[in-house]
């Protein structure tokens, strides 16, 4: 949980890298990788407007780019930062819809940065030695066996 919330706070506070490019991204027109748009109308029907679909399409758009951000930094990390970035944009309880659009957004706006995962990663790293070190004489008066379970998850 530590290492989750230290990890959102190092996304959050703009110190990561290309701070700037995520903001860029994030501005940026979301497409699909060809680049190309199609539209798909079922004309007896006539049910859905074009903005109508515009709105689904974007919304599409948004949500395959936020899974493949989330690949990317991690499915668990990635859900915990949408919410933790829908509160902050909206102080309702919970809050509405267009709060967690804007912040998978974010995400997906993180996710084509492409040096964020190496920095998470080292980021992760980093903490995960400070508590070995905090925590190094506590270990190393453990059991044989937990200490082994100890080395085996720290690898």
């Amino acid at each position: 949980m530590q290492a989750r919330r230290h990890t959102r706070d190092a996304q959050g506070s703009g110190r990561g890298p290309s701070a700037l490019r995520v903001r860029n991204r994030s501005q940026a027109k979301l497409c699909d990788d060809r680049g190309s748009t199609s539209l798909v109308a079922d004309l007896k029907a006539k049910s859905k407007t074009f903005d109508q679909f515009v709105e689904d399409a974007d919304i599409a758009v948004i949500d395959d780019a936020f899974r493949r951000a989330a690949r990317g930094i991690s499915p668990d990390l990635a859900r915990t930062y949408v919410q933790l970035l829908a509160r902050r944009k909206d102080n309702s309880d919970p809050p509405d819809e267009e709060a967690f659009v804007e912040a998978r957004t974010d995400i997906a706006a993180l996710g084509l940065v492409p040096e964020v995962s190496s920095y998470l990663d080292a980021e992760a790293t980093k903490l995960a030695n400070a508590w070995l070190d905090k925590h190094r004489i506590a270990i190393k008066n453990l059991p044989t066996s937990v200490k082994r379970l100890i080395d085996r998850s720290a690898r």
